[in-house]
């Protein structure tokens, strides 16, 4: 599978990933039918370098890992360790805004780079199982761990209490 192949039979692991594919196949013929040449960008998932403060609207890892701390952090203490579902051997093409942004700069001057496809991603994806040691790091103990799928059929998602004023949190 190359880096411009688009239609190779491939799954998709979620809706956006799906809507991504199904877009880039619209433009792909859009682009044919007028014959105006495309370069298409594929950035993987983008990460802010330096987030301010209007950036907890946005949607993303950051935000993901952020309420996932957020909600650990309201458990107690003895509370079993929540359960992810995903595969703890996969990893995440995480990128920094900054370095999609100097590609698409530097791939916007060469003119060996017009009409292409470019996969604009870190050298080196980051494993899950980073990410899981990070946060239990980060609270001296186990607190998360990746679970398959085949783990929540055998034990179904236990549901979170609301945390707050509307109930306890655990």
């Amino acid at each position: 599978f190359a880096e411009s192949d688009l239609d190779v039979g491939q799954d998709f692991r979620n809706p956006y990933e799906r809507s991504k594919h199904q877009a880039e196949k619209q433009v792909r013929a859009r682009a044919a039918e007028r014959g105006v040449p495309l370069t298409v960008y594929r950035p993987g998932i983008v990460l802010e370098a330096r987030p301010g403060a209007d950036s907890g609207g946005a949607i993303g890892p950051l935000l993901y890992v952020d309420a996932l701390v957020r909600l650990v952090a309201r458990r107690s203490r003895d509370a079993a360790p929540l359960r992810l579902q995903g595969n703890a051997e996969s990893a995440l093409p995480l990128v920094y805004d900054h370095h999609v942004a100097w590609a698409l700069a530097a791939l916007s001057q060469r003119a060996d780079a017009a009409g292409r496809t470019w996969h604009l991603v870190a050298p080196a994806p980051v494993p899950n199982r980073l990410l899981e040691s990070t946060v239990n790091a980060a609270f001296g103990r186990v607190v998360v761990r990746w679970a398959s799928a085949e783990d929540f059929a055998r034990a179904p998602a236990t549901p979170v209490a609301p945390c707050g004023p509307a109930g306890p949190c655990g």
